[in-house]
């Protein structure tokens, strides 16, 4: 941390009567950095406290563990900020950071970002939060796409096994010029307005939904003569026929969230 910041926060926490006075001219000071900041300033083009808002949009202004919200230079939303103003050899756990988490992972935020004061790691329990979204990828909700045939909640699906089986998922137009927003399931489903964001989050090389899309078919191995079936695994083993279609959609979610948190990271500073 440079001198001239450390010697701001000193003068904070000399001056400022209670922890929330504190905490108001520190979110001051982030507001003046995001606004000013050469890098800042191209990703966003306004910066507000929560509360202001808030109070704009309509919404609760109750403390939700956001402090500040930031307009999208780019126009695709606006980011959550939290801004955690500690000694500088404090360790944030999770508790701290669960309710921002939560807040920031609904509409209309698109990004996540945490400023804080501390040299210190973040606590095992802290860095877990990603972790969970990894380890129990089959809990999270499923992302919320457009079924074109329409709501499959309101169908009347007289034989699951059938409606649900398919045997090569794939995405919409020619290979030079795929739409990637879309995704043909099989004749009875087709997926659309899947963020492109999602694609965004990588696994060897390839998007994870990528490789989960792949794998949902029926494909029998030329050497063995095995047949690779999902539907099977689905019926069988999950006992629901729609899983495939269902894990698409949950790692669409854990994509998006994942990048999020990995966007809200700092940028490593080398000297």
């Amino acid at each position: 941390m440079g001198q001239a910041l450390s010697a701001i926060l000193d003068s904070y926490r000399q001056s400022a009567k209670t922890q929330r006075e504190k905490g108001t001219y520190f979110e001051r000071l982030c507001i003046a950095f995001l606004k000013n900041d050469p890098l800042q300033i191209t990703q966003y083009d306004e910066v507000w406290s929560f509360s202001d808002w808030a109070e704009a949009q309509g919404i609760d202004r109750r403390d939700t563990g956001i402090d500040l919200v930031a307009r999208m230079r780019d126009g695709s939303g606006f980011c959550a900020i939290q801004c955690k103003f500690y000694d500088e050899d404090k360790r944030i756990s999770k508790s701290e950071v669960a309710s921002f988490f939560t807040a920031s992972g609904k509409a209309p935020f698109a990004r996540r970002l945490i400023i804080d004061t501390t040299d210190a790691e973040w606590s095992e329990h802290a860095e877990a939060a990603l972790g969970v979204l990894h380890v129990d990828y089959e809990t999270v909700d499923p992302y919320p796409v457009t079924i074109k045939q329409g709501d499959l909640r309101l169908a009347n699906i007289v034989d699951p096994e059938k409606f649900y089986r398919g045997e090569k998922t794939k995405f919409v137009g020619k290979r030079a010029n795929l739409d990637k927003s879309t995704v043909i399931y099989n004749a009875n489903i087709t997926m659309s307005d899947i963020p492109l964001d999602a694609y965004d989050y990588v696994v060897n090389g390839k998007p994870a939904l990528e490789w989960v899309i792949e794998r949902q078919c029926v494909k029998a191995d030329k050497a063995s003569g095995i047949v690779n079936d999902a539907n099977r695994y689905a019926i069988e083993t999950v006992g629901n026929p729609a899983y495939p279609l269902e894990l698409s959609q949950r790692v669409i979610t854990v994509s998006l969230e994942t990048m999020k948190i990995v966007r809200s990271l700092p940028a490593l500073d080398i000297d």
